[in-house]
């Protein structure tokens, strides 16, 4: 079965044309093995220009988080000195927007989950794009730490 990204890339490399047929999804080495006879630096360059319009002219694309809300501490935890962590599971629509927000573990239990969920609702990302169309992502987790000596945190989304 023959990729959906893979494409036809005509480059001016001195003194010829060169024409290469590269697939995203495929290692960079097979460009390589086929056009060896050319220089590294005019080589290199049709690579880099084939594989940057792959990336730009569509396809596949992963989610990225582009508004983040830290959550607030709670204040009952801060009177206790308390520091801990919470992991959330939860999914992106299609639109980015977090939904079926969960508690998966925290530490200690209860004290943060409720300062924790509140932030991630807030949080928005650009979709991931799958097959060309934005995409639902589901079962994604991230972790927020309470720390008083640095603020809050999140390790990753």
């Amino acid at each position: 079965m023959a990729c959906k990204t893979m494409m036809m890339v005509t480059t001016k490399v001195r003194p010829k044309t060169v024409h290469i047929r590269i697939c995203r999804h495929a290692p960079l080495e097979e460009a390589f093995w086929s056009l060896r006879e050319w220089s590294l630096h005019s080589l290199m360059a049709a690579i880099v220009a084939a594989w940057l319009q792959g990336c730009a002219a569509g396809g596949d694309r992963p989610m990225l988080l582009i508004h983040d809300v830290g959550p607030a501490y709670p204040e009952a935890a801060r009177a206790a000195d308390a520091e801990g962590w919470v992991k959330v599971r939860y999914d992106v629509s299609a639109a980015g927007l977090v939904e079926n927000l969960v508690v998966v573990a925290s530490n200690p239990p209860g004290l943060f989950d409720a300062a924790a969920l509140a932030a991630v609702a807030q949080w928005r990302y650009r979709a991931a794009v799958v097959d060309g169309a934005p995409s639902r992502m589901h079962g994604v987790i991230s972790t927020l730490r309470f720390q008083l000596d640095g603020g809050e945190r999140y390790e990753s989304y």
